[in-house]
């Protein structure tokens, strides 16, 4: 095992405070694959405000503000934690704030098991998700990730980091999912291949528990 490194850049493990957590990273930077997805979504949409988009799990809403800013058309964010729902509503007052911008931003307060209550069949455009997607209760996550598949219009580009099966998680997390690399090979069977890294990294983490990360960051289209 290697020697530990700090934690890969935009994860830190502290849950024990989702508050504290968001208050972290509320001052960052969007993660480098939010950069890649809007870059992959130009090329079949070069205006942006023809584009709907959502980000599951949305966190600190660091994408879903970044993509307004960007001139994405409209914007769902979703997640299940009650602190992000201040944060939401200074965006709603931010961005909805003509007749026809009206509903530019929506937030959704569900569980990423309830994605369905959210996105409809060809709906949107661009689907983002950073470190949310592995908090589906493994049982819910293949029909999780069905649903958003089903989602996507063609050309749609979904963006996701996901953790794997090595990951030291897996052993204190029951109610959490982790994929092998066969998983993601079948999840994403008849999706355009954009890219796929895999990483392994052994890390010292916030809380004082040393982690191994094992990541998956996917990057691909539905055709069109």
């Amino acid at each position: 095992m290697s020697e530990p490194h700090s934690e890969p850049e935009g994860i830190v493990e502290n849950v024990s405070s989702w508050e504290g957590y968001y208050e972290h990273h509320q001052g960052r930077e969007p993660y480098p694959e939010y950069h890649a997805a809007l870059e992959a979504i130009r090329e079949s949409h070069p205006d942006l405000d023809e584009v709907t988009a959502l980000d599951v799990g949305a966190g600190a809403l660091i994408e879903a503000q970044a993509l307004l800013e960007a001139g994405v058309g409209r914007v769902i964010a979703s997640d299940a934690n009650p602190h992000i729902e201040r944060r939401a509503l200074d965006l709603s007052l931010r961005y909805n704030q003509s007749a026809a911008d009206f509903d530019r931003f929506e937030f959704q307060p569900v569980p990423n098991e309830a994605i369905a209550s959210v996105v409809e069949p060809d709906s949107v455009d661009l689907i983002l998700s950073y470190h949310g997607l592995p908090f589906t209760n493994p049982a819910e996550f293949e029909k999780t990730w069905a649903t958003l598949r089903a989602g996507l219009r063609p050309g749609g580009v979904i963006s996701v980091t996901l953790f794997g099966n090595h990951d030291s998680w897996g052993e204190r997390f029951e109610a959490m999912t982790f994929l092998s690399r066969e998983d993601i090979s079948h999840m994403t069977q008849g999706l355009e291949e954009i890219s796929l890294q895999e990483t392994e990294v052994d890390a010292s983490a916030a809380s004082g528990h040393d982690r191994h990360y094992h990541i998956f960051k996917l990057l691909y289209r539905r055709p069109a």
